[in-house]
């Protein structure tokens, strides 16, 4: 196979989502836990430590990803993505673009709070846990893929204010996530940084990588 040259990023202004600013200080806890009590808990979980719920429709099954414990900042760089069109989701458009910016904040700084155990991981083979583990300290940097654990932290426990915690994220919902960058469907990565990387792993990497956030532990 031809060897895979690293994916080409342009930053010009206007054309990604920039730093948004976000003031965590101001937030209003209380509403915020209204609101996802309210809003949120159906498909997330009342943990916020995220579902796999069948849909109505076809019986397909909804991946809702842990949300407890990431970085406010994050959070709300998702909602406002989600409610501005930069992240497609047919789920989270309407329920985002229904909160106001200041409702957003609320959400996120209530959500960054929440501690929900981690599951107990599932069996992985190791040949695949330990090609997770390599993609994730080492990357390809041949290809453009930076190691993992540089923005989201060893064992992919997050970086504050901007990564997001990786750890016991369901797998099919990161791979879901994968193909969303590559088909341009998340446009909000901070500075474009996964394009190269969603553009320069192998499928069998992307999976390692799904698994082995999955189930690795402190």
């Amino acid at each position: 196979a031809p060897a895979v040259e690293p994916f080409p990023v342009t930053l010009v202004e206007g054309e990604y989502m920039p730093v948004l600013e976000f003031d965590a200080a101001a937030a209003d806890k209380a509403r915020g836990e209204a609101l996802y009590k309210a809003r949120c808990t159906g498909c997330h979980g009342s943990d916020a430590a995220g579902q796999v719920l069948p849909k109505a429709t076809l019986g397909q099954a909804g991946i809702y990803p842990r949300l407890a414990g990431q970085p406010a900042a994050y959070l709300f760089r998702q909602l406002t993505s989600f409610a501005e069109g930069t992240r497609d989701s047919t789920e989270m458009q309407p329920m985002a673009s229904a909160l106001s910016a200041a409702e957003r904040g609320d959400v996120a700084v209530y959500l960054a709070q929440l501690e929900a155990p981690l599951p107990t991981p599932q069996a992985i083979e190791k040949d695949l846990r330990d090609l997770g583990y390599d993609v994730a300290v080492n990357g390809r940097p041949e290809r453009g893929v930076n190691r993992c654990d540089g923005c989201h932290g060893e064992n992919g426990l997050g970086v504050a204010p901007h990564f997001p915690a990786l750890i016991a994220q369901n797998r099919g919902y990161l791979i879901g996530q994968f193909e969303a960058w590559r088909e341009g469907k998340r446009r909000n990565s901070l500075l474009e940084l996964m394009l190269p990387v969603v553009h320069g792993l192998e499928e069998r990497e992307m999976w390692a990588i799904a698994a082995y956030y999955e189930t690795v532990r402190p």
